[in-house]
């Protein structure tokens, strides 16, 4: 603030008292890539070379801090909210680089600048971003540059050049990971994982399957569904029971307990070779990407979350051409049901809920809700995904042939 005192010789001139100066923006910072901007961009037509050789010169500068300069001053204003500034401003006063606490900063900047490499934050030579009034005059024309945001995991054909759709974007996944696990299992155990997973003996379902006696002289294919287990909020309670059940009706059932840090290519090469899968609302769901078309997707919907299970995953899912199946808990089968009256709101009007604010029904059924499923009543729903993915696997049902199957979905 600068205080402006009043001129007393300059009676007819009037002053302000107060000038206050307003800074609109910070200073521009260093742009990056990240995973997904990698992949957009490769997928977009960008050569792999070209990255390679953005990461190669980063490389080289996080290798080279301790005999350049240069290189050392670069790496530390990347990293400048890690104290880089204060270290850069030594170098900058002519500091030798084999100062003692140069050494140990510079040390534990290149570990930094080595593991955001791995995770794909790639420094971009020459690029920042800004924030505030970047044309005060008004003086250029007005542009909105960014990513064009199609839809909630989904491809819009009328905004791709050549009208790809969501169904492109799965043959990319095929391409980025079947030769990256085709290597990871020696031929050897996988035949013997084949006899022993893909071919077993005819399910006990009789009366569902109605398989004539010609074909139960000859081994069949048993379908393989993966129950993914959330840990935390909206875990499945009884998830042994589900296990015990569809093991029972005739599946080959696997449980996948997927981390943040868990390998994307070790879960497609879990879920593209499965017929069937099956989780409670959440983030993890995102992986149905990895099913092949045709596959079925069954979502567990908690209290609440209708609306964000049909948008984030129900209308993805079937315009991936998956077979999904959403099954809405009733209240009895939240653990809300134990915390509240059952004539709350919180168990009988979850809409009314939701209007009171998302942040404040974000914490009841999003945070605070476990899952338990009635047996009895997920049975009809899962049987329906079993007759249907056994007689798919089976060549005894063509995909003409699925309404009747999914008419309650």
């Amino acid at each position: 603030m600068i205080k402006v005192e009043k001129d007393p010789k300059l009676l007819d001139i009037r002053t302000v008292d107060a000038l206050e100066i307003v800074q609109t923006s910070s200073k521009p910072k260093l742009a990056y890539l990240s995973k997904i901007l990698i992949a957009l961009l490769s997928y977009g037509g960008v050569p792999n070379e070209f990255l390679l050789d953005m990461v190669e010169k980063a490389l080289g500068d996080a290798n080279s801090v301790f005999s350049s300069k240069r290189a050392a001053l670069r790496v530390l204003v990347n990293h400048g909210e890690k104290d880089g500034f204060t270290a850069a401003g030594m170098i900058l006063s002519g500091i030798p680089l084999d100062e003692t606490h140069l050494q140990n900063r510079l040390s534990i900047l290149m570990n930094d600048e080595k593991k955001s490499l791995k995770g794909g934050r790639i420094p971009i030579p020459d690029s920042y971003y800004l924030m505030g009034t970047a044309d005060p005059t008004g003086i250029l024309k007005k542009a909105i540059v960014g990513v064009k945001i199609h839809d909630d995991l989904t491809v819009d054909p009328s905004l791709m050049k050549g009208n790809k759709s969501i169904l492109d974007f799965r043959h990319f996944l095929d391409r980025a990971y079947q030769p990256r696990i085709k290597g990871s299992i020696p031929d050897k155990e996988q035949g013997v994982q084949l006899k022993l997973n893909q071919w077993a003996s005819v399910p006990t379902l009789g009366q569902s399957m109605k398989i004539n006696k010609d074909n139960q002289k000859h081994q069949v294919k048993k379908p393989k569904l993966v129950i993914l287990s959330r840990s935390g909020s909206r875990a499945l309670v009884n998830k042994d029971c589900l296990v015990k059940m569809a093991e029972d009706m005739g599946f080959r059932v696997e449980v996948s307990r997927p981390k943040r840090t868990t390998e994307l290519a070790k879960m497609y090469g879990l879920l593209n070779k499965s017929e069937v899968m099956v989780g409670v609302h959440g983030a993890a769901l995102t992986h149905f990407l990895f099913l092949k078309p045709g596959s079925v997707l069954i979502q567990v919907i908690p209290l609440g979350t209708d609306s964000p299970a049909e948008t984030c995953f129900g209308k993805p899912a079937r315009e991936l051409g998956l077979k999904y199946i959403g099954y809405k808990i009733s209240p009895r089968e939240s653990s809300l049901y134990n915390e509240y009256d059952k004539d709350d709101p919180v168990l009988t009007n979850p809409k009314g809920v939701i209007r009171k604010g998302w942040q404040y029904a974000k914490e009841i059924y999003l945070d605070r809700q476990n899952v338990s499923l009635d047996m009895r009543r997920f049975h009809k729903r899962l049987l329906q995904a079993y007759d249907y993915s056994f007689k798919k696997i089976n060549r005894q049902i063509s995909y003409n042939q699925t309404t009747d199957l999914f008419k309650l979905c």
